[in-house]
């Protein structure tokens, strides 16, 4: 139940993000995903940090829009 509140949660905020201009948009992709690409070695400003950005903003949506309720299995007695 907690993991269906926090996908609504950064659906919404995905949503609202949507109305933002590219811009704003890549401000917001390098304030989430720069720590990251950081953390493996790229410095800021360069051309394979950008690159590292939008690899990881992509891999995230990938999974955000992947992402299924699991389905009950009926068991007949």
């Amino acid at each position: 139940m907690k993991s269906l509140k926090s996908l609504s949660v950064f659906l919404l905020v995905a949503f609202l993000a949507a109305c933002a201009s590219p811009q704003e948009r890549a401000a917001r992709a390098i304030e989430r995903h720069g720590p990251y690409c950081e953390g493996l070695g790229y410095s800021r400003g360069t051309e394979s940090f950008i690159n590292c950005v939008r690899q990881e903003q992509a891999r995230v949506e990938y999974l955000v829009n992947s992402y299924q309720q699991p389905t009950q299995i009926k068991v007949k007695k």
